[in-house]
């Protein structure tokens, strides 16, 4: 295999970096990485002044950013989301969704009737079918 090895390692990959220490990208403004592909698939992943973001620069859209403790994805993925989770786009959700403001709301699906039960802590469930 021809490739760099750094730490004393005989490459794997064209680059194959061994050890504990983190590598850093340095910049003046954005440090990123940008992964291409033959078919035509071109991601950045980098952080900038104002945050860490995936973005995809065949469609020119953010897919994921974050900052100040606020994640933001989706296809149309904002720089200053308000809201700590902010989801753009359908989302599939694999268990239980618990809603939590003063009184937990859980939120379970049902596929087999194709219903939703809505419950809160105790004091009763609504049912709602579609």
């Amino acid at each position: 295999m021809c490739g760099i090895g750094l730490n004393g390692q005989i490459p794997l990959t064209n680059l194959h970096i061994r050890g504990n220490i983190p590598i850093l990208i340095d910049s003046v403004d954005n440090a990123a990485m940008i992964f291409n592909t033959i078919n035509g698939s071109n991601i950045q992943i980098g952080a900038r002044y104002d945050g860490f973001y995936v973005y995809d620069k065949s469609t020119a859209k953010y897919c994921m950013y974050a900052k100040d403790g606020k994640v933001s994805i989706g296809p149309d993925a904002k720089q200053n989301s308000e809201y700590i989770l902010d989801v753009y786009g359908d989302t599939n959700i694999r268990g239980s969704l618990v809603l939590n403001s003063g009184k937990p709301v859980k939120i379970n699906t049902d596929m087999v009737n194709k219903g939703m039960i809505l419950g809160t802590d105790g004091s009763g469930t609504a049912g709602i079918n579609y």
